[in-house]
């Protein structure tokens, strides 16, 4: 028996014998109660000197808290178990929070009436926080002298809010903690997977009412799955970005699909935008002939017009192409396949759009 297990067992005896006097011997009891103090500091300080009471997660329990509870300790269990097996997989962790927006003073009523609420009337932001990442190892890692638990990812993690795609890479070796805008703090932060949420109606899960404060998935298999079929396709871009942060690459024939469903959406959008663009160079060059025409007048602004209007073309390109390169795919197939997908003999005109591309 380990040192520490060996005071932890006086610790039981001296909680049990308090317990019997505590109604009837108050000054034992005190004595009792300091006693048992002095030994919570002993064990806690042999463990962060590095002895064990046997088992990880009553060590971090007992530095953390003083005392082994049961429902800490399940919850702790139960999270652990999903990793193993699941070394260089992903892992995926989700923070809820309803954000106050301060009071409402006025709101649109029935029938478009102006109606008046109290102003202790508060409004409220659902907010997710994705957090994705590539396991190292199997286990929880704990910082006994900091009482901090983290999840290993050697430093291969990205963060991001709702449907933004801006990812966040990070540098650090670990996730700092457990937490959700440090409003649970480890040890109990792990609690919050067991708590809930409201959601607000915009969100794909709306009809369940509530969601995990905390939720935690691991798994390539089960996080993509998640965004695929449980989110949708207003969430998948920031994963395909996520993904392409982490350098991993993911097998799966929905993600696959949706792919090559938005390469041909946006390479259709390309190409009828080079079908306009041609139209409106062949409206400039008239203008331009009947310019060199005595006597005909042709208005600047007309010119103008047409000319910014080519322009907005070009932008709608590029911001075609930005979509495609969220989603790791290249100018070069996407106008490929934009090239192909038109009936117009067009080879010249993408050659100078590539060129415009360019220089941009």
């Amino acid at each position: 028996m380990s040192d520490v297990a060996k005071i932890l067992k006086d610790v039981g005896k001296l909680i049990d014998k308090n317990g019997c006097i505590k109604t009837t011997h108050a000054e034992e009891s005190k004595r009792i109660e300091a006693e048992i103090g002095v030994k919570i500091k002993n064990i806690q300080e042999l463990i962060i000197a590095g002895k064990t009471s046997g088992d990880r997660l009553e060590d971090f329990l007992l530095v953390c808290t003083g005392k082994i509870s049961k429902t800490l300790l399940k919850a702790y269990r139960e999270l652990e178990g999903m990793f193993s097996g699941k070394k260089g997989e992903l892992i995926l962790v989700i923070s809820r929070m309803r954000e106050e927006h301060g009071p409402i003073v006025k709101y649109l009523g029935v029938h478009g009436c102006n109606g008046i609420l109290d102003r202790n009337s508060k409004i409220y932001k659902f907010k997710e926080r994705f957090v994705l990442g590539i396991l190292s190892d199997e286990k929880i890692l704990f910082n006994l002298k900091e009482k901090t638990c983290v999840f290993p990812t050697d430093g291969k993690h990205v963060i991001w809010e709702d449907k933004c795609p801006k990812i966040d890479k990070h540098k650090s070796s670990y996730w700092p903690d457990l937490t959700f805008a440090n409003v649970f703090s480890p040890p109990h932060a792990v609690l919050a997977m067991s708590q809930s949420v409201p959601v607000d109606l915009g969100h794909p899960l709306w009809e369940r009412g509530t969601l995990p404060v905390l939720e935690v998935i691991v798994g390539s298999r089960s996080v993509s799955d998640f965004f695929t079929k449980t989110m949708g396709a207003e969430y998948i871009p920031a994963y395909f970005q996520a993904l392409r942060a982490l350098d991993y690459t993911m097998q799966d024939v929905d993600l696959m699909k949706y792919r090559n469903d938005r390469l041909d959406q946006l390479a259709n959008n390309i190409a009828g935008s080079v079908f306009e663009t041609l139209h409106l160079d062949e409206q400039i060059a008239h203008i331009k002939e009947l310019r060199r025409l005595e006597g005909v007048q042709v208005q600047e602004q007309s010119t103008r017009e047409l000319k910014q209007e080519h322009s907005n073309q070009i932008y709608f390109v590029l911001a075609q192409l930005k979509q495609a390169e969220s989603l790791g795919i290249s100018a070069e197939e996407v106008l490929t396949k934009a090239k192909n997908n038109s009936t117009l003999k067009i080879e010249s005109f993408f050659e100078s759009l590539v060129e415009q591309l360019q220089a941009k």
